[in-house]
């Protein structure tokens, strides 16, 4: 699995290539889809590294009686007031906040490799999504055990060919 994060870096480049007009005049159509591919993989990591720090407001605001519990330090459920505080800072519907929570919670206490690949920049928000909610009513166990199966080559397979990988049998 390429380990290599798309970041400030890569994101700099981009920017200097593309020149005040955005259209890339001196760039070649590979050096183009060079660009595309490594902004992809900033834009994943971007978004893990705010389900990271999603998950971090929920270990602050933990359901009242909740412990930090398991090698993720999480609690099991996080206090309701957070989905309303999530929600109106980023100026998104409730259900979004609520999506966004479980989706942190999700991938720290059950899918530890496919938040590698994301903060990684291997996967995308959209595989993430799918390899979540193919896996929602597993256990953690469970959940990495089917992450072991097709993380390999997740990257690479279509939307399609991964949630195949991930339906149940």
């Amino acid at each position: 699995m390429d380990t290599a994060p798309g970041g400030p870096v890569v994101f700099g480049h981009a920017e200097h290539a593309a020149g005040d007009d955005a259209r890339f005049a001196g760039a070649t159509e590979d050096e183009l889809t060079g660009l595309i591919c490594g902004l992809d993989r900033t834009e994943a990591a971007a978004c893990a590294l705010k389900l990271a720090a999603v998950a971090e407001l929920i270990r602050r605001s933990p359901e009242d009686g909740c412990e930090l519990e398991g090698p993720a330090q999480m609690p099991v459920t996080w206090h309701e007031f957070t989905v309303a505080e999530l929600g109106d800072a980023l100026a998104e519907t409730r259900h979004a906040a609520e999506g966004m929570l479980s989706l942190a919670h999700e991938l720290e206490v059950k899918r530890p490799g496919t938040k590698a690949a994301f903060r990684a920049g291997v996967l995308r928000l959209a595989k993430v999504q799918i390899l979540a909610r193919g896996t929602v009513n597993l256990t953690p166990e469970e959940a990495r055990a089917v992450e072991a199966l097709v993380l390999g080559r997740a990257g690479r397979l279509t939307p399609g060919g991964l949630r195949s990988a991930v339906a149940p049998r």
